[in-house]
């Protein structure tokens, strides 16, 4: 499944994270848990980092994915908005604008979303041989760190997902930028196979 360059330390960090043990143990599982999920709902919450500014900027909302490709986040607090994924297309709505964009028409768009929905699944297949990928391990969650190989521009610098080590849902998601800004999500109350409604994931 993984046409990816795997690479893994030897040590262990002083965060308390090294080696995998196996990683074709974890690549077996990451498939399993990957095909098993359907839909999935949770709480999150999320910090921007402006670097420039030395500010954090915070939210909360909720969290859906549903196979194929569909993500939707409701953000709910400060502000209400919300940003739709299916397949090939966004959906932003804020302020009461809705603005919808063909994801395959914008490389660094396309990139996010192709990241963003192999991290939320653990399907990591979809990603091609332009990402290096870094799986650690601690007592209790596993890291892996996504790294853009190419030369050409990119909105993401690196993603780091930290996975509980008992059901390999998300934990965290942080997404950094190459001006080191980043967002970091939070994920907690994760459901699984529940029942989502697809006008969730309505574009138009």
């Amino acid at each position: 499944m993984f046409l990816l360059c795997l690479v893994t330390g030897n040590a262990v960090a002083q965060d308390g994270f090294g080696s995998v043990a196996s990683e074709a143990e974890l690549q077996q599982r990451l498939n399993e848990a990957s095909d098993a999920v359907q839909t999935l709902s949770s709480q999150f919450s999320q910090e921007k980092y402006i670097a420039l500014l030395d500010e954090k900027i915070r939210s909360e909302g909720m969290f859906f994915y549903k196979k194929s490709d569909r993500i939707c986040l409701e953000y709910r607090s400060p502000a209400s908005h919300s940003v739709v994924i299916n397949r090939q297309q966004m959906k932003i709505v804020s302020d009461g604008k809705t603005n919808i964009y063909d994801v395959g028409k914008n490389r660094m768009m396309a990139q996010t979303n192709l990241l963003l929905t192999a991290c939320m699944t653990g399907n990591f297949g979809k990603l091609s041989k332009d990402y290096q990928l870094t799986f650690q391990e601690s007592d209790t969650q596993y890291r892996i760190r996504i790294q853009p190989l190419t030369s050409h521009p990119s909105s993401v610098k690196k993603m780091d997902i930290l996975l509980d080590k008992q059901d390999l849902s998300v934990q965290e998601l942080k997404m950094t930028e190459p001006s080191d800004d980043y967002t970091l999500y939070t994920f907690t109350g994760k459901q699984k196979n529940v029942q989502i409604a697809d006008s969730k994931f309505k574009i138009q």
